[in-house]
């Protein structure tokens, strides 16, 4: 709406977000929720050449709209951190993973067509930090331009063996002395 002081927009979503696994017949999980987000912003004049731009955002469930954020209804894991699952994991970490986070995880060099891969050791996790949202991000990739491409699909490797790589990145972490 347009006014002499300037204008006003406001903006809405309501969208029902879901997971539904169904890879262990023994163990179905189906959950869902209604994510949301409101986002108002102003241009307001101030003298006759100004402007002031204002604007606010915020909602729930939004980020995974396109898959370019955290994950808001990751699963939980159904495999025990056990040293066979981690052993298992790095070798699945190194065939997979390691040629774009580095062979110790600390992230990759990038390059003219791909940003550098981020550093899993350290306690900065811009994707989604717990073990279910860092499954999705393994399953489905990251970024809907395919900055990083999930290994759902992927010929030998299953639910199971995706959670043995959580186990092996979680083992990763640095301590903070």
């Amino acid at each position: 709406m347009n006014q002499s002081w300037g204008h006003l927009q406001i903006a809405g979503i309501f969208r029902k977000l879901g997971v539904e696994n169904i890879a262990n017949p023994a163990n179905i999980v189906k959950r869902d929720d209604t994510g949301w987000g409101i986002d108002v912003s102003a241009n307001v004049k101030v003298g006759e050449r100004d402007k002031v731009l204002l604007s606010f955002v915020t909602g729930a469930g939004i980020a995974s709209y396109m898959n370019d954020g955290g994950v808001d209804m990751a699963p939980t894991t159904p495999v025990a951190a056990s040293a066979e699952s981690v052993a298992t994991g790095k070798q699945l970490y190194t065939r997979y993973c390691a040629v774009c986070h580095g062979i110790n995880a600390e992230g990759g060099s990038g390059s003219d067509i791909s940003p550098p891969a981020p550093d899993l050791t350290d306690s900065e996790w811009k994707r989604g930090s717990t073990d279910g949202e860092i499954f999705v991000n393994i399953r489905d990739g990251v970024g809907a331009t395919g900055v990083m491409r999930g290994l759902n699909g992927k010929p030998g490797i299953s639910d199971r063996e995706m959670w043995d790589i959580v186990n092996y990145v979680r083992s990763l972490a640095r301590t903070v002395s």
